[in-house]
Parts: C-alpha cells; structure tokens; sequence
C-alpha cells in the first residue's frame, strides 16, 4: 500500500526589520527560527529563500509591473 503524506503547505513574505542591521535579521532566521520550526510536529519541509535588499520598484519596473490594489 502506498503511503501518502498530506498537509498544508503556505508561503509567507517577510520583511527584515529596518531599525536593525541586515545580518542580524538573517542570523536571527537562520539559527534560533529555523530550529524552532525544525523542532514542531507536523512539518515535514521547511525552506526559507532570502533576498537582497533591493527596492521593490528595481525589478517591477524592469518587468513593466503594475501595481494592484484589492
């Protein structure tokens, strides 16, 4: 019998704080957040993906993005 695996998997923008220095936000979600996370029942894939620090406005405007108020 093949045994499948089912949850619900989510994507969550974060952004770094400004009133702290860049490193220490991704050292922060590096160490002592991922293993919080690594250590909670039920996850079974954890990625995080980090950015550099670029204005959102750089790549919307050389994708011709427009913005979209809900």
């Amino acid at each position: 019998m093949n045994s499948v695996r089912r949850g619900v998997g989510s994507c969550v923008l974060l952004w770094l704080r400004q009133d702290l220095p860049r490193e220490l936000g991704y050292d922060y979600w590096r160490e002592p957040h991922a293993q919080l996370v690594a250590r909670t029942p039920g996850f079974y894939s954890y990625r995080q993906h980090h950015f550099e620090a670029t204005p959102l406005t750089s790549w919307s405007e050389d994708l011709d993005v427009e913005e979209m108020t809900l």
